[in-house]
């Protein structure tokens, strides 16, 4: 998993998804915002419904279903006045024209 390989390379992360129990999301969230972890991979869970004043990068690992979603998820990074960076990674031929078309 992403996660754990990156936690290996130094960068402590932790994974959470809608299908885990909640006690392990918030327990996630509570160290993400203590600072203990530099790194969540998360599914579309977090796109909305996370407040972490400390995000500072959002990466889309697939294109989001919806402008909506979109926004929604690229806006969990530079809040409450600091800067913040979201990329996309596209596949060449395919969801360049789903980006362009948002």
């Amino acid at each position: 998993r992403a996660a754990a390989a990156l936690t290996e390379l130094g960068f402590p992360a932790r994974f959470v998804a809608g299908d885990m129990p909640q006690t392990e999301r918030l327990a996630a969230g509570g160290a993400l915002r203590g600072l203990q972890l530099r790194v969540l991979v998360s599914s579309d869970l977090t796109a909305r419904g996370i407040d972490v004043d400390t995000v500072n990068m959002v990466v889309n690992l697939e294109m989001p279903r919806s402008r909506e979603t979109y926004l929604h998820r690229v806006g969990r990074t530079g809040r409450f006045g600091t800067l913040g960076v979201a990329f996309t990674i596209v596949q060449s031929g395919g969801e360049e024209g789903e980006l362009d078309a948002m």
